[in-house]
């Protein structure tokens, strides 16, 4: 396993949402494998121990981040998800 996960947030949410690094540049993946979103998991705390990871639970995990951070850049900028303000 990887330990090079960085949590500089102080919340998992908001440092799940950082898994996708210079978004506004050269994006930078840190969730390319079933095992680095496995680290992930255990280094940020939020569990102790995971079964190993599929693929398939990347690709869910990279969508939920993307909502994590699509609802965290709305509020920000004092926007409505759901089109209303």
């Amino acid at each position: 396993m990887h330990l090079d996960h960085v949590f500089v947030c102080g919340d998992p949410a908001l440092d799940f949402a950082a898994t996708l690094r210079s978004r506004r540049s050269e994006r930078s993946e840190t969730l390319t494998t079933p095992d680095r979103l496995d680290a992930w998991y255990v280094e940020s705390g939020v569990v102790d121990a995971v079964s190993p990871g599929r693929q398939a639970d990347v690709e869910q995990a990279r969508t939920v981040r993307e909502a994590i951070y699509q609802l965290v850049t709305a509020r920000r900028l004092g926007r409505s998800t759901t089109g209303r303000r």
